[in-house]
């Protein structure tokens, strides 16, 4: 299950895919009309001019990016490319992994982080980590940052402590940055070092998730030419080249997405805090909570558990599953990501994308009249 599925329903409003709330920026339009006289020709295989100048925002070589056709073609090629047998995944996380993993013929391995902490990864965590990749001794990690679907920012520390001991283990490592553009304190690069892999998508931060553009900063030359390898020709169409490149060009765009996203986030959480839900700190363009009112049953559908003895409302054993908020909020033509398929999570989660007030509204409004307040 991924988000974005407005096909399968009549959606009025999407809050299942977290891209930018601004929406495409007004000269990647024009770019993206100026590209259609190109589109006689095949595009550019080496990506140039998109390389040149995406090169010389970052201030690295250009024979260390390579483009996708989003960046799930780019985790699915570089798991082929590197050769990747086991591949430890930490729970929960983006659930797209688990089916690169397979596709390639690997297998994927499970580190759990902690709901009590907010599912980050803390010191304390180190020992159990150590012990696992000993125990199953995994040729790959891939970590998201922020992770999805908390949003929460990895603290930078402990990412190169995580580094350093994949490195001990030789274990190589994907950061997954889709989303750190569109976070707090994101956009700087964080954990370039020998065996890392990092990942960025124009699909989240520049809303373009139909346009297909994403690119990886390898370690190296060589592993660049590995992974250019096990990608196929003209991957990256002209016109999403075209609008790249003019998306590249907008020095404030991002700046003034973070802080709408800032603003309407704390927004969202304070709202669903006073509704009953469980939030869970982000710094991303998306939130994570909880429904323990039985998966998105009503309060009146929920019974107290005789001798629960923890003053929460359960449902009684022999009652029918309740229907859940994701479903509720379909009937309004509203569409959240219910995150039931998440390793680690279940019935109840869910996760919405933070957009602009007035469509913040009416979320809010809608969960207000199916849960009866």
């Amino acid at each position: 299950m991924h988000g974005g599925d407005i096909y399968s329903h009549k959606i009025r409003l999407d809050f299942s895919i977290n891209v930018n709330p601004l929406g495409l920026p007004f000269r990647a339009k024009i770019a993206y009309l100026r590209a259609l006289k190109k589109i006689r020709n095949y595009p550019d295989q080496e990506c140039r001019e998109l390389t040149a100048a995406l090169s010389k925002k970052l201030g690295l070589p250009g024979s260390r990016l390579v483009f996708g056709n989003g960046a799930s073609e780019l985790i699915q090629a570089l798991l082929r490319a590197e050769k990747a047998d086991r591949v430890l995944l930490f729970a929960p996380s983006y659930t797209g992994y688990e089916r690169a993993v397979k596709s390639c013929g690997a297998r994927p391995i499970y580190f759990y982080l902690n709901e009590d902490s907010g599912f980050s990864f803390t010191e304390s965590d180190f020992d159990r980590l150590a012990e696992l990749i000993l125990q199953e001794k995994p040729d790959f990690l891939i970590l998201t940052n922020p992770n999805n679907p908390d949003g929460k920012l990895f603290d930078a520390e402990i990412v190169e402590k995580l580094i350093q001991n994949c490195c001990k283990y030789n274990v190589k490592v994907l950061i997954d940055q889709c989303f750190i553009e569109l976070a707090d304190g994101g956009g700087e690069l964080s954990g370039m070092s020998d065996g890392v892999f990092l990942l960025r998508a124009f699909t989240k931060s520049y809303a373009i998730p139909g346009l297909r553009l994403g690119y990886c900063i390898c370690p190296d030359t060589a592993a660049a030419e590995r992974l250019k390898v096990q990608l196929p020709e003209w991957n990256v169409s002209s016109v999403a080249q075209e609008v790249g490149l003019a998306l590249l060009k907008d020095a404030s765009y991002l700046k003034r997405a973070r802080a709408l996203i800032r603003r309407e986030r704390k927004y969202l959480s304070e709202e669903l805090k006073a509704l009953g839900f469980r939030v869970y700190a982000s710094d991303a363009d998306f939130i994570l909570f909880k429904d323990d009112f039985g998966g998105g049953a009503l309060p009146s559908q929920v019974g107290v558990e005789s001798g629960a003895g923890d003053g929460h409302s359960r449902l009684p054993l022999d009652a029918p599953p309740p229907t859940s908020l994701y479903e509720k909020l379909l009937e309004e033509k509203i569409l959240i990501r219910d995150c039931c398929d998440y390793q680690g999570l279940g019935r109840g989660w869910y996760r919405i994308a933070v957009k602009k007030h007035r469509q913040n509204r009416q979320l809010i409004r809608a969960i207000k009249k199916v849960r009866g307040k």
